[in-house]
């Protein structure tokens, strides 16, 4: 018995060891085949779990999570009412001034009213475009525009009263060319152009301050690029700077009258021109800016031909005017 159950058992080994070497790597190959499927399935699930929970995940969270208190202020929602415009106060520069801040004057010094701003044509196309509107040229659907594509914008001439009663201008760089323009933007729907210019200050400059006088209304020019927009302009009394802004990336810098003058390129005029006209024409009248004498005068001129750039009509005007007053006391002497 036992024999024959040694003999069975050889005989079962024997056969195991032909039949596996006989088909060894068939097996292999099919072994093979299976651990890759099971693999390549376990990814698809896994693939999928990720795809669902992306795009259920952020309808669970809430809406306050993904906006800070700066993203609230520079973009008001559409449905909102326009804020209520306050006028500024006669002392918009504080009369007791901080020993931090040293360099401003009362208002009742620049005899200023509160700016009537003139309303635009109701013209501008809804906040909501369709798909076959494309005259947003810069994506920027809360701002106004015309039904042509005009878009509307604010800016504003910053300025100060330094401790000898001088005005200083602020002026900041542009983001491509890095010459200097003055702060403003597209004028959006929620808010009154006013607004639009206070915002576009902090915005680009980090200014904080009062708005004492518009200075243009609805300027219509074309830029060289072919892009066509309405202008409205403010004077903007600056209250405070603030170390930190949204586009810090821009540099600042205080100048005089005569530093500003020269500082606005030829190519901007077509934009600010009339804007830092009119703004020089406000300094005059309140007596706080004198245009150089004659002498200056020649050099002046010199300058804009060796450079190229224009000098403001009214700038120019008031030299020339002091200039014939001199030479008629002369002759009358």
């Amino acid at each position: 018995m036992t024999t024959l159950v040694q003999s069975l058992y050889h005989a079962i080994i024997v056969d195991m060891l032909e039949f596996q070497n006989e088909y060894y790597v068939p097996f292999l190959f099919v072994g093979i085949v299976l651990i890759t499927a099971a693999f390549v399935y376990h990814q698809r699930v896994r693939n999928n779990n990720k795809r669902t929970t992306t795009k259920t995940g952020p309808s669970s969270l809430p809406a306050s999570s993904s906006s800070s208190s700066l993203t609230t202020y520079l973009r008001p929602s559409v449905n909102l009412k326009p804020p209520a415009v306050s006028s500024p106060s006669a002392s918009f520069i504080s009369s007791s001034p901080s020993a931090s801040n040293q360099l401003y004057r009362p208002a009742a010094l620049l005899n200023l009213k509160p700016p009537a701003v003139s309303s635009p044509s109701a013209s501008f196309i809804s906040s909501s475009p369709s798909a076959s509107n494309q005259l947003y040229r810069k994506d920027d659907y809360e701002t106004r525009y015309d039904t042509d594509g005009t878009r509307y914008q604010c800016v504003s001439v910053p300025f100060r009263l330094t401790q000898e009663n001088k005005v200083e201008i602020l002026m900041i760089t542009s983001r491509g060319k890095g010459d200097y323009i003055f702060p403003g933007g597209g004028w959006e729907i929620a808010e009154s152009a006013a607004e639009a210019a206070r915002r576009e200050a902090f915005e680009e400059a980090g200014i904080r301050g009062s708005v004492v006088k518009q200075i243009v209304a609805d300027q219509h020019y074309t830029s060289d690029k072919g892009n066509k927009s309405r202008l409205w302009g403010f004077l903007l009394a600056v209250d405070k700077l603030e170390d930190e802004w949204p586009e810090s990336e821009r540099r600042r810098k205080w100048m005089s009258i005569d530093e500003a003058e020269r500082a606005l390129s030829k190519k901007r005029r077509i934009k600010f021109g009339a804007l830092w006209s009119n703004a020089i024409d406000h300094f005059i009248e309140q007596n706080l800016y004198h245009p150089p004498n004659s002498n200056e005068k020649q050099h002046c001129m010199k300058k804009k031909k060796k450079n190229g750039y224009q000098i403001s009509h009214s700038y120019l005007s008031q030299i020339s005017s002091r200039c014939t007053d001199e030479k008629n006391s002369q002759e009358s002497f």
